[in-house]
């Protein structure tokens, strides 16, 4: 066979170029078809974030089917910095919280023993055996009753070690209750001893997003719980995240992707049920105009102590554009 001219081999690699071109073409039209498909759904979801309802009783079911049992814990037994892993950070040590609850203790006692008071606290699923035992106890079931009769487990120094030598790093993840181990170091109403609380402890890996979003928000500590300003930021951080969920070509998407955005888009729904009702319709207002979401979100990053002052049931004004206009870059 006769070797190709110079001019054959020419018109042979610029043919083999147009066709990589074209298949990069339609890989890339593939992917943005992919993308505008991700953002009409996001768009319904949107839409149905703006409606949501109760998911009181999906995370109810769910918090009895991860509680494993209640025991009386010092704060050295616990971490309360979580991993983040599902959808969020702690909040920092609020003072004005701590100092809150260092009065409402002198005032009126610790009242530990009310379970709405009780702090909340996880471990990793292949950890619940071997808390159970450490405790002392032969199931999680044994635990459980216990727990039910109201008679919590104080863990002392030996159930402690028997605990560490099993998991040297291993520590309560506590969801919830920061503010009550703070106030509790600067009351003097009990020995030190004595300077425990009971933690509700649940299988962390079977939680929801959206039980670890109710739990960490202290929905029944009404005194620590998160304000308008804080809760909206919550929504604003997941908000941000699932745009940038949207934005990642299908290509390369991690095999959890989607079940994470719903997980996301789950928790945001819970966050809006906790408001009351005027704040939850004012929240809907300002979720469907983007410009006016990000300033008053980005106000809030700039001056905390907005946060906490923040009452979405009074923005009437604002939200009507009567005495605001919102430009955003």
């Amino acid at each position: 066979m006769p070797p190709k001219s110079k001019k054959s081999k020419l018109i042979d690699d610029e043919a083999i170029e147009a066709t990589a071109k074209s298949k990069k073409q339609t890989k890339v039209k593939g992917s943005q078809e992919q993308k505008e498909k991700d953002k009409a759904k996001e768009t319904k979801r949107e839409l149905a974030f703006l409606q949501s309802g109760e998911l009181s009783a999906k995370i109810e079911l769910n918090l009895i089917a991860a509680y494993i049992g209640t025991a009386k814990l010092k704060e050295q037994h616990v971490n309360p910095n979580w991993d983040g892993s599902k959808l969020s950070q702690n909040r920092p040590l609020d003072n004005g919280a701590v100092n809150k609850l260092s009065e409402e203790f002198a005032t009126r006692g610790l009242k530990r023993e009310l379970r709405e008071h009780h702090m909340h606290g996880a471990v990793p699923s292949d950890k619940v055996d071997v808390l159970v035992k450490a405790l002392g106890f032969g199931s999680v079931s044994e635990f459980k009753e216990r727990s039910d009769k109201g008679d919590y487990v104080l863990v002392n120094a030996t159930k402690w070690a028997a605990w560490t030598k099993a998991d040297p790093k291993g520590k309560i993840g506590l969801q919830a209750g920061q503010h009550r181990f703070a106030a509790l170091k600067t009351y003097d109403g009990v020995k030190a001893e004595d300077k425990w609380w009971p933690v509700r402890i649940y299988n962390y890996d079977t939680l929801l997003p959206a039980t670890l979003t109710h739990l960490r928000a202290n929905t029944n500590i009404t005194h620590t719980s998160l304000g308008d300003g804080s809760r909206f930021l919550t929504c604003y951080d997941k908000q941000k995240v699932i745009e940038q969920l949207v934005e990642i070509a299908p290509h390369k998407r991690q095999p959890d992707h989607e079940a994470n955005n719903d997980a996301l888009w789950d928790s945001m729904n819970f966050e809006v049920s906790l408001y009351t009702e005027a704040a939850a319709k004012r929240h809907r207002q300002i979720w469907r105009h983007e410009a006016l979401r990000n300033s008053i979100a980005e106000l809030m990053i700039a001056v905390p102590a907005l946060r906490t002052g923040l009452k979405l049931s009074v923005m009437n004004d604002i939200l009507a554009f009567r005495s605001l206009q919102v430009n955003h870059e």
